[in-house]
């Protein structure tokens, strides 16, 4: 297993990634992706001869980065991958001076959450909604 800053030419296999688990979304592949890889905020788990894991990171500010898009294959959840992958993005951060790493986790993703307070994650007690809204052509 290889933990990595992706590269250009792992595009087609985040974006197949994301698409067999449902996560995928438009900027999952092309110009936005690209866009993330060349500023070094994606990072993938390679095993073998495929992408098996990968997630999106962005700074909030000089000291804290946050984490989005986690994505495991199915057949490799439950067996640490997720965790290595994480464990890496925090020393990345650390190495980077981040002080902090955050993300949001829907308040009904009750296995989820259980998943990051297990790594030493807590919530912030607030409740988050996001709204946004498609802008037509008028």
């Amino acid at each position: 297993m290889n933990i990595r800053t992706a590269q250009k030419n792992d595009t087609q296999e985040i974006s197949h990634l994301l698409k067999n688990i449902g996560m995928w979304h438009e900027w999952d592949e092309g110009e936005g992706l690209l866009s993330l890889i060349d500023n070094e905020r994606v990072v993938v788990v390679r095993s073998e001869d495929r992408i098996i894991a990968v997630v999106y990171t962005i700074w909030f500010s000089k000291t804290v980065l946050h984490v989005y898009r986690l994505a495991v294959a199915p057949e490799y959840q439950g067996k640490g991958v997720g965790s290595d992958l994480l464990t890496y993005v925090e020393q990345m951060a650390k190495n980077k001076g981040a002080v902090e790493v955050g993300f949001y986790v829907n308040s009904s993703e009750a296995e989820l959450q259980e998943f990051y307070k297990k790594r030493g994650f807590q919530t912030s007690g607030n409740t988050f909604s996001y709204y946004c809204k498609e802008l037509g052509d008028s």
